[in-house]
């Protein structure tokens, strides 16, 4: 089980990195293919233009001017291309016709080299010293031969760029998705512990009375025990001691699961207290405690059935650990419960409410778990506290 944030973190970490990469590369993909369809499309247009060009050459001048005003007609309806190829005319006989200066005589001086080097075979993408090339032959004959070039050289740079944003990207968030599995495999080894434990606790809790039961009945079955009326009462209690456990037990699965609806309706706080507290007064009077009631009414919207299964588990808490005093006060919204008992540590505090925590008196169970996650249900909160000589638990947030 403890392996399980490490296999979380190497999933989710891997799944993100993953799913970038592959990402990356579709975009890769198409970007590629896309430039390359762009830039077979202006040459082919570009090759076109050419042989028209060259064929008006052979028309008298007023002819091609005509042709060349209808050409221009027919240019509007074309569809434009993104890339403006470049000609240059090789005459094997004479020097190419390029410019005599600057960069594009470089780079076309380049291209016819590598050209007469190598050949073309119909639109190449070629790389010449730095610069990237869409490369084709457009018109070739005897002695002379006419290329088309598109220069891409600022594309290819770019994509590497992007390519090395993403990366960087992609090996940021694939380790923040990382520590996130690796926390989400913590939280879950943390709830398999809980559950884990929460079943043995169940199991101890249920076996105690159960035994409790079975020496009962052996007793009466071999004879040693004769007085069945005080052992009827003894099985009574452990009976009840376990069914309530069931009940619980059962509570907290509905919880979980979503299955304990809310009926919501208006709750007089003060007259809810003091039917809530009424149960108790035998306990109360036999251990010779002190309650004392500040009650200053207040109105809220729960359901009352399971607001009581929370209040009244709070109260068995505080009658069942009380030295000699017990009070409650209730201030709109707010209910607080408060006795009088030993100091309480700060660890203790934050694990109150944890299911079957084992206190120092060696106490466990799942009543005041309970009662917090029905509060939650309600949408409010509780809070433990440590203060006056005793614990404090106060609800608030129940609703007006």
């Amino acid at each position: 089980m403890n392996r399980t944030r490490y296999k979380i973190a190497l999933l989710v970490g891997g799944s993100v990195l993953g799913t970038l990469l592959l990402m990356l590369a579709v975009f890769n993909f198409e970007i590629n293919r896309s430039m390359d369809a762009r830039a077979a499309e202006a040459i082919h247009v570009a090759q076109l233009e050419e042989i028209e060009a060259a064929e008006e050459d052979e028309e008298e001048q007023t002819e091609a001017a005509e042709d060349d005003e209808a050409v221009e007609e027919d240019d509007e309806d074309e569809e434009t291309t993104l890339y403006t190829p470049v000609i240059i005319d090789i005459d094997d006989n004479e020097r190419p016709d390029w410019h005599e200066r600057g960069e594009v005589y470089r780079k076309e001086r380049q291209i016819v080299g590598w050209f007469k080097r190598h050949g073309l075979t119909g639109v190449q993408r070629v790389k010449i010293g730095v610069n990237t090339y869409y490369l084709s032959v457009i018109q070739q004959g005897e002695g002379w031969t006419q290329l088309a070039y598109v220069d891409v050289t600022g594309e290819p740079e770019m994509i590497w760029r992007i390519n090395l944003f993403v990366l960087f990207a992609a090996a940021v968030i694939g380790l923040f998705g990382t520590v996130e599995g690796y926390f989400i495999g913590k939280r879950l080894e943390q709830n398999q512990l809980a559950q884990k434990q929460f079943f043995e606790n169940t199991s101890h809790e249920l076996k105690t009375p159960l035994t409790s039961i079975r020496g009962y009945a052996e007793g009466i079955q071999t004879g040693v025990i004769t007085d069945t009326r005080r052992t009827g009462r003894a099985i009574a209690a452990q009976t009840e001691k376990m069914s309530r456990l069931v009940e619980e037990i059962l509570c907290m699965a509905k919880i979980e699961s979503g299955a304990l609806p809310l009926r919501r309706e208006p709750v007089d706080v003060d007259e809810f207290i003091e039917n809530c507290l009424m149960p108790f007064e035998g306990a109360v009077a036999s251990r010779g405690l002190k309650v004392s009631l500040s009650l200053n009414g207040g109105t809220v919207q729960a359901d009352p059935e399971q607001l009581e299964h929370a209040v009244t588990n709070l109260m068995t808490n505080a009658v069942k650990f009380a030295a000699e005093r017990i009070e409650i006060a209730s201030d709109g919204g707010a209910i607080r419960i408060w006795n009088d008992c030993e100091p309480i540590s700060e660890e203790e505090l934050k694990h109150l409410f944890d299911r079957f925590y084992t206190g120092r008196n060696g106490n466990t169970g799942i009543g005041l778990a309970i009662a917090r996650d029905i509060v939650r249900l309600h949408g409010g909160s509780v809070r433990a506290e440590y203060e006056g000589g005793g614990l404090a638990i106060t609800l608030r947030g129940l609703g007006g």
